[in-house]
This record gives structure tokens, sequence and C-alpha cells, in this order.
């Protein structure tokens, strides 16, 4: 019986962390299509303007 119990808890666990693996997978597989097949340029942050600056 204790194996019933153990089973319970691993499947999940190995469900989850199988999307995990495979969304991470997908995100750097899709970075590597963009960048190198496509010639994306990688996306920069926004600039602050001068007025949301604040000076102590």
């Amino acid at each position: 019986m204790p194996s019933r119990a153990l089973r319970s808890l691993v499947a999940p666990l190995l469900l989850v962390a199988t999307v995990n693996v495979s969304f991470a997978a997908t995100l750097g597989l899709s970075a590597l299509v963009f960048d190198h097949l496509l010639h994306f340029p990688a996306p920069t942050p926004p600039h602050r303007s001068a007025s949301t600056t604040t000076s102590s």
C-alpha cells in the first residue's frame, strides 16, 4: 500500500516538472529562431525620461 501513496505524490510533481521543462525548452527554441533565423534584435528596456527620475 505505501507504493500507491508514493505514486499519488510523485505523479503530480513529475507532471508539473515536465510542463515547466517543456515551457523552458519552447521559450529557448523560439528565442534561437527569432535571433538566428529571423534576425530580430533583442528587445531593449524603455528609456526613462528626466521627469520620472527623482533626485534627493
